[in-house]
């Protein structure tokens, strides 16, 4: 997680571990290499509670939010504050928790300081460790970083980063995902609450205007954005069963759809109408579904494309058929799953 300083990278990496610890019930590492145990439990209280955060700092804490610590010393998170924390202390300690869910590493600072070993040049080394524990653990391992130098983060070649970035409206932030090998796979938009140590939603991020014209609209048609949306959990590495040369086209229209690039979609449209009009053996379960009558709809006759290539199977000019009401019918429920 890439967040240059005071951008909020330490507070949804903490929203993570609170999730899946107080509301998951499932058990968290929380390797704290910058702020202490105490801070991390305040700023866990004042989430839950909303409570004052600056009023926690003080001790001074409602019956509430007492309750509320209760239950947190009870919860399954262990916290590991100790100074002369590294990769390798984690790696080393990690495999001994039962039933371990999420690893949380906060943080890696890119400044060096002699009292903290997961900072300077040491990061791309611990890094490649942390990455290595995650695939051999099959556990989650979220690293913090406070950056968003993308020559750092080409260093630290993670597998997945999630890069938070100030935006026109103060206080909300733009969290993009991207993968290693697929590049941009979506974006979201958060907003700080920072005297509750928390994000919340935020509204999407207005359209761009530009003087005496139009505001600039999502790219891609609704059927282009619901086959996007489909294949997330293959292009992120969630589900497997998608042959490369499928992921890989089908991850750069995401690509070009979060990036809203117009002729990366217009590059992409043909090899999508040939994906889509092959036939595919999809996993018999909700994900493979979905994906199915998505690619079914972008394949149908009449579902146009924003690029303004035909999708695959589309009449051309010289075509005299015309979709009737059941095509239509048809194409309305491959959308939503038949």
């Amino acid at each position: 997680m890439a967040a240059a300083p005071n951008v909020g990278g330490s507070l949804l990496g903490l929203a993570a571990a609170r999730q899946t610890a107080l509301i998951d019930n499932r058990r968290v590492l929380y390797a704290a290499s910058g702020p202490n145990q105490a801070d991390i439990m305040r700023r866990i209280i004042s989430a839950e509670t909303g409570g004052d955060y600056p009023r926690l700092k003080q001790g001074r804490l409602t019956a509430h939010e007492q309750q509320v610590a209760q239950e947190l010393v009870q919860a399954p998170l262990l916290i590991d504050d100790g100074s002369d924390l590294t990769a390798e202390s984690i790696a080393e300690t990690a495999p001994y928790i039962q039933d371990l869910a999420l690893v949380v590493v906060d943080r890696l600072q890119t400044a060096h300081n002699a009292r903290l070993p997961l900072s300077g040049d040491r990061l791309p080394d611990a890094s490649q460790l942390l990455a290595s524990l995650a695939r051999t653990l099959h556990v989650p391992v979220l690293a913090i970083v406070d950056s968003d130098d993308p020559a750092l983060l080409g260093l630290l070649d993670a597998d997945v980063t999630l890069t938070l970035a100030p935006t026109e409206v103060p206080a909300k932030v733009q969290v993009t995902v991207a993968e290693r090998d697929f590049g941009t796979i979506g974006s979201a938009y958060l907003q700080h609450d920072l005297l509750h140590a928390r994000f919340l939603d935020a509204e999407a991020a207005p359209a761009v205007r530009t003087a005496g014209k139009e505001p600039v609209r999502s790219l891609g048609s609704a059927v282009e954005r619901e086959l996007a949306e489909a294949v997330l959990p293959y292009t992120s590495g969630a589900r497997q069963g998608l042959p490369a040369s499928v992921t890989h086209v089908l991850a750069a229209l995401r690509t070009a759809l979060a990036n809203n690039d117009q002729e990366a979609l217009a590059e992409v449209g043909p090899s999508l109408a040939e994906t889509a009009a092959a036939p595919q053996q999809l996993p018999d379960d909700a994900e493979g579904h979905r994906l199915a009558a998505a690619l079914d709809a972008y394949n149908t006759p009449g579902s146009a494309s924003a690029t303004g290539q035909p999708a695959a199977g589309q009449p051309t000019s010289d075509s005299r058929h015309v979709p009737d009401d059941e095509d239509d019918a048809e194409a309305e429920r491959a959308v939503r799953g038949r």
